[in-house]
């Protein structure tokens, strides 16, 4: 048995009916139904992905002239 890097219970793994690899709890249950540490993880991601996605916008809208293609950036020196 291992452990989960986010909460540190023991989990087994077992492959899923597709072949896929997944973490389970020893009574069976899917481990990231349960793992709140796991959700914290993943929600923690997302607002991180969140705000670089509004810097980066910001920056490519404040730093491209326009009539300029938007998907090209463009730092005027």
């Amino acid at each position: 048995m291992k452990t989960c890097k986010y909460c540190g219970k023991w989990i087994e793994w077992r492959r899923d009916a597709s072949g896929k690899a997944i973490p389970v709890d020893p009574d069976g249950t899917p481990h990231h139904r349960t793992c709140r540490a796991w959700h914290a993880h993943k929600a923690e991601q997302a607002r991180r992905d969140r705000e670089a996605k509004l810097v980066y916008g910001l920056v490519r809208a404040a730093c491209t002239p326009p009539g300029e293609n938007p998907d090209q950036l463009h730092f005027p020196f």
